[in-house]
């Protein structure tokens, strides 16, 4: 199979992937006649493997979008090997102190509230709360430390289920503030922008695997998590729910 990417620097200003066969690319020749040229943008291939495809595309240095039309699904040897390296855990506070070395890459991030937790299936030792993607993940640990997130605002709106998650008295919004600048946070980084879904979901499917339930702030499990992953994306998600990791901040 093959791979093109078109890279527009004049509307869109991205990098869109397409199979060859797609009738947008037309094996880079596009769907019509431009009589403009390359004065709008370009096709840049032609590449073996959608991985060489993204790897041309993100070093145009532009948003990076797969064609929805040719690669809304994938196949098989089109998935990216599931290894991404799960990084030391950290309490989401020492952000403060740490902020240029703090990741700020795309990846996912799983947060525990330091204390187990009961859970429909067992006992979640890491007391782990929420699973969450973000395309720059040190943004996203402050948005949700300063609840501007919507899984810490329900936190900031329900101080008794604050209570109940965490384990220590709330009277106040500023109690709930503090307790989640105490969590503690996981985060698998670097992740292709392109990869978070099918890594979001492999995460939350694992969990709710072994605990017969998504995470507490997750709230929901909605549809397009339904759908099993393979065995070893579910072998890597495991690593991010290690209980050893998520208990204790070394």
């Amino acid at each position: 199979m093959a791979y093109w990417v078109y890279v527009n620097w004049v509307a869109e200003q991205q990098a869109m992937i397409h199979r060859a066969t797609c009738g947008f690319c037309q094996d880079g020749k596009g769907c019509h006649a431009n009589p403009l040229g390359e004065r709008n943008g370009k096709w840049h291939g032609r590449f073996t493997t959608l991985q060489a495809a993204e790897a041309a595309a993100q070093a145009t240095e532009r948003p990076v979008y797969r064609c929805r039309s040719c690669l809304r699904t994938l196949d098989a040897l089109e998935e990216t090997p599931m290894d991404f390296p799960w990084g030391e855990p950290f309490c989401i506070e020492s952000l403060y102190d740490r902020w240029d070395t703090a990741p700020s890459t795309a990846g996912i991030y799983v947060i525990g509230c330091g204390r187990p937790l009961n859970r429909v299936g067992r006992l979640d030792p890491a007391g782990i709360i929420y699973v969450g993607k973000s395309r720059c993940l040190r943004d996203r640990l402050w948005t949700y430390w300063y609840v501007q997130h919507e899984a810490s605002g329900i936190l900031w709106e329900n101080l008794q289920l604050a209570e109940a998650l965490f384990g220590k008295p709330v009277r106040a919004v500023t109690d709930v503030v503090l307790l989640i600048g105490q969590s503690i946070a996981r985060v698998s980084t670097p992740i292709p922008p392109h990869d978070l879904d099918v890594a979001e979901r492999a995460v939350l499917y694992a969990y709710t695997l072994r605990f017969g339930e998504p995470p507490p702030l997750n709230a929901a499990l909605p549809g397009r998590w339904m759908t099993a992953p393979t065995a070893e994306k579910l072998r890597w998600a495991e690593q991010g729910l290690d209980p050893k990791w998520l208990a204790v901040v070394k």
